[in-house]
Protein backbone atom coordinates (compact mmCIF):
# COMPACT_ATOMS: atom_id res chain seq x y z
CA UNK A 1 0.00 0.00 0.00
CA UNK A 2 2.93 2.19 0.82
CA UNK A 3 4.85 1.64 -2.42
CA UNK A 4 1.01 2.06 -3.88
CA UNK A 5 0.52 5.99 -1.86
CA UNK A 6 3.94 7.05 -3.15
CA UNK A 7 3.40 6.23 -6.83
CA UNK A 8 0.04 7.93 -6.85
CA UNK A 9 1.28 11.38 -5.34
CA UNK A 10 4.45 11.30 -7.28
CA UNK A 11 1.97 10.73 -10.59
CA UNK A 12 0.75 14.27 -9.33
CA UNK A 13 3.73 15.73 -9.54
CA UNK A 14 4.53 16.01 -5.44
CA UNK A 15 7.83 16.07 -4.91
CA UNK A 16 8.47 15.19 -0.91
CA UNK A 17 6.30 13.31 1.83
CA UNK A 18 6.55 12.86 5.21
CA UNK A 19 4.47 10.45 6.88
CA UNK A 20 4.60 10.02 10.94
CA UNK A 21 3.81 6.54 11.46
CA UNK A 22 3.38 5.99 15.23
CA UNK A 23 3.40 1.94 14.89
CA UNK A 24 5.99 1.24 12.43
CA UNK A 25 2.89 0.32 9.46
CA UNK A 26 4.97 1.19 6.51
CA UNK A 27 8.49 -0.63 5.77
CA UNK A 28 10.99 0.87 4.32
CA UNK A 29 11.80 0.60 0.77
CA UNK A 30 13.91 2.42 -1.76
CA UNK A 31 10.58 5.03 -1.91
CA UNK A 32 10.78 5.35 1.52
CA UNK A 33 13.61 6.10 4.34
CA UNK A 34 12.51 5.66 7.73
CA UNK A 35 14.21 8.07 10.36
CA UNK A 36 13.53 7.52 14.19
CA UNK A 37 12.23 10.30 16.18
CA UNK A 38 10.93 11.22 19.64
CA UNK A 39 7.56 13.20 19.77
CA UNK A 40 7.04 14.36 23.78
CA UNK A 41 3.49 14.77 24.05
CA UNK A 42 2.56 17.25 27.42
CA UNK A 43 -0.24 19.14 28.65
CA UNK A 44 0.61 22.18 27.85
CA UNK A 45 -2.78 23.67 28.85
CA UNK A 46 -1.30 24.76 32.39
CA UNK A 47 0.25 28.37 32.56
CA UNK A 48 3.15 26.35 34.96
CA UNK A 49 4.47 24.07 32.24
CA UNK A 50 7.76 24.80 30.31
CA UNK A 51 9.30 22.20 27.63
CA UNK A 52 12.38 20.40 29.12
CA UNK A 53 14.09 21.42 25.89
CA UNK A 54 16.42 24.47 26.79
CA UNK A 55 15.93 25.44 22.99
CA UNK A 56 12.45 24.83 22.40
CA UNK A 57 12.46 27.29 25.62
CA UNK A 58 14.28 29.44 24.05
CA UNK A 59 11.91 29.39 20.80
CA UNK A 60 8.82 29.70 22.67
CA UNK A 61 10.44 33.39 24.39
CA UNK A 62 11.51 34.52 21.15
CA UNK A 63 8.01 33.87 19.43
CA UNK A 64 6.61 35.52 22.68
CA UNK A 65 8.58 38.65 21.93
CA UNK A 66 7.95 38.77 18.37
CA UNK A 67 4.53 38.33 18.65
CA UNK A 68 3.79 35.31 16.96
CA UNK A 69 0.32 33.52 17.78
CA UNK A 70 -0.50 29.91 16.71
CA UNK A 71 -4.26 28.99 16.70
CA UNK A 72 -6.37 26.22 15.84
CA UNK A 73 -7.73 27.33 12.63
CA UNK A 74 -10.93 29.22 12.81
CA UNK A 75 -13.15 29.81 9.47
CA UNK A 76 -14.85 32.78 10.53
CA UNK A 77 -11.36 34.89 11.99
CA UNK A 78 -8.43 33.16 9.58
CA UNK A 79 -10.19 32.17 6.02
CA UNK A 80 -9.50 35.15 4.18
CA UNK A 81 -5.68 35.19 5.51
CA UNK A 82 -5.43 31.60 4.71
CA UNK A 83 -6.71 32.71 0.73
CA UNK A 84 -3.77 35.15 0.65
CA UNK A 85 -1.34 32.47 2.12
CA UNK A 86 -1.96 29.80 -0.44
CA UNK A 87 -2.00 32.80 -2.84
CA UNK A 88 1.78 33.67 -2.14
CA UNK A 89 2.63 30.38 -2.21
CA UNK A 90 0.80 29.97 -5.67
CA UNK A 91 3.14 32.80 -6.54
CA UNK A 92 6.22 31.70 -5.27
CA UNK A 93 5.99 28.12 -7.14
CA UNK A 94 4.54 29.71 -9.95
CA UNK A 95 1.45 27.65 -10.23
CA UNK A 96 -1.51 27.24 -9.30
CA UNK A 97 -3.25 25.53 -6.53
CA UNK A 98 -5.17 22.00 -6.93
CA UNK A 99 -7.67 23.21 -4.56
CA UNK A 100 -10.33 25.20 -5.17
CA UNK A 101 -11.27 28.01 -2.71
CA UNK A 102 -14.94 25.80 -2.70
CA UNK A 103 -12.82 23.01 -1.72
CA UNK A 104 -10.75 24.60 1.64
CA UNK A 105 -14.41 26.45 2.65
CA UNK A 106 -15.74 22.96 2.57
CA UNK A 107 -12.72 21.66 4.45
CA UNK A 108 -12.47 24.54 6.56
CA UNK A 109 -16.52 23.53 8.08
CA UNK A 110 -15.64 19.94 8.20
CA UNK A 111 -12.34 21.02 10.57
CA UNK A 112 -14.55 22.66 13.06
CA UNK A 113 -16.32 19.35 14.59
CA UNK A 114 -13.93 16.34 12.52
CA UNK A 115 -10.62 16.18 14.97
CA UNK A 116 -8.96 14.24 12.12
CA UNK A 117 -8.32 17.57 10.73
CA UNK A 118 -5.21 19.20 12.43
CA UNK A 119 -5.30 22.66 11.30
CA UNK A 120 -3.39 25.32 12.51
CA UNK A 121 -2.91 28.92 11.72
CA UNK A 122 0.31 30.90 12.32
CA UNK A 123 -0.09 35.23 12.57
CA UNK A 124 2.99 37.69 13.58
CA UNK A 125 2.06 41.09 14.43
CA UNK A 126 -1.62 39.93 13.63
CA UNK A 127 -0.52 39.23 10.15
CA UNK A 128 -0.93 35.61 8.92
CA UNK A 129 2.10 34.33 7.92
CA UNK A 130 1.75 30.12 8.06
CA UNK A 131 -0.71 27.99 8.09
CA UNK A 132 -0.37 23.76 8.71
CA UNK A 133 -3.29 21.22 7.54
CA UNK A 134 -2.73 17.57 8.45
CA UNK A 135 -4.66 14.97 8.93
CA UNK A 136 -4.41 12.26 11.39
CA UNK A 137 -5.68 8.73 10.68
CA UNK A 138 -5.66 6.64 14.10
CA UNK A 139 -2.65 7.34 15.33
CA UNK A 140 -0.66 8.32 12.62
CA UNK A 141 -0.28 11.70 11.39
CA UNK A 142 -0.26 13.10 7.74
CA UNK A 143 1.38 16.06 6.74
CA UNK A 144 -1.15 17.40 4.22
CA UNK A 145 -0.67 20.63 2.93
CA UNK A 146 1.67 24.02 4.09
CA UNK A 147 0.90 28.11 2.93
CA UNK A 148 3.22 30.38 4.02
CA UNK A 149 4.36 34.19 3.61
CA UNK A 150 8.12 33.56 3.30
CA UNK A 151 9.19 37.80 2.93
CA UNK A 152 11.64 39.29 4.60
CA UNK A 153 9.72 41.09 7.24
CA UNK A 154 8.24 37.29 8.32
CA UNK A 155 11.28 35.16 8.65
CA UNK A 156 12.22 35.20 12.16
CA UNK A 157 8.18 34.16 12.51
CA UNK A 158 8.28 31.48 10.82
CA UNK A 159 11.72 30.18 12.05
CA UNK A 160 9.78 30.06 15.11
CA UNK A 161 6.77 28.30 14.31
Amino acid sequence: VSCALYDALKSEKYFRMVITDFNNLFPETDKFKAYTVETMIAPIDSSGWLPPDKKMRSEIRKAMREDVRVDRFDPEKHFDGFLSLVKMTEKRHNRSSKYSEQFFRNLAELSIADERIIWRYVMHNQVPVLSHINLRIGETLFHWQSYSDRSEEHTSALQSH
